[in-house]
């Protein structure tokens, strides 16, 4: 009984003897038997039956196998689309968040050059009211300095006409004290 169970696991082992057919099927090849076998004269009925038991057994196992394998490859498929649907939507959120952080630049940048415009138009004006200033101050200047001499030949216009003045009074004092 021993030989069949041997003979089973070459035909299993043995590449050349099996080869995967459609829908996980093998066909086995037709094996000749070892020659040193002597005892053809007995019943096989049972050693074929329990053969038949052992091959759907191994069937049994790489079918379970099988789906096993389809399950995880099933299961890691799965997983790789919720991560890439999760990494989608991650993108589209971050480049929701870098056109809002874009406009928002742009709008700050818009907002700089108005303040930069406004910076240069405000010193222009400064300028030109320094400039203003500095004429004013030197007509203040020169009106103060004009008027500063004019005061003065105004107070020697008055001591002049006072001179005269007592120069006048004095002769006609002295014309009346001469006449009287």
């Amino acid at each position: 009984m021993a030989w069949p169970r041997e003979q089973m696991q070459e035909c299993i082992e043995s590449p050349e003897l099996t080869e995967p057919g459609p829908g996980n099927v093998f066909r086995f090849h037709h094996a000749a038997l070892p020659a040193e076998r002597e005892d053809t004269d007995q019943d096989h009925g049972p050693a074929a039956l329990q053969l038949v038991y052992q091959l759907a057994d191994v069937v049994r196992s790489r079918e379970e196998h099988a789906a096993q394998v389809e399950a995880r490859a099933q299961a890691l498929g799965k997983r790789a689309l919720d991560e890439l649907n999760l990494a989608e939507e991650r993108l589209r959120a971050t480049e929701v968040s870098r056109n809002a952080a874009e406009a928002a630049l742009e709008k700050a940048n818009a907002t700089l050059h108005e303040f930069e415009a406004t910076l240069k138009h405000t010193g222009a004006r400064i300028a030109a009211a320094e400039t203003q200033l500095s004429d004013a101050l030197r007509r203040a200047k020169t009106a103060e300095t004009r008027a500063a001499e004019s005061e003065m030949a105004l107070q020697r216009l008055e001591d002049a006409i006072r001179a005269q003045l007592l120069n006048i009074g004095g002769q006609a004092r002295r014309n009346s004290a001469s006449a009287a």
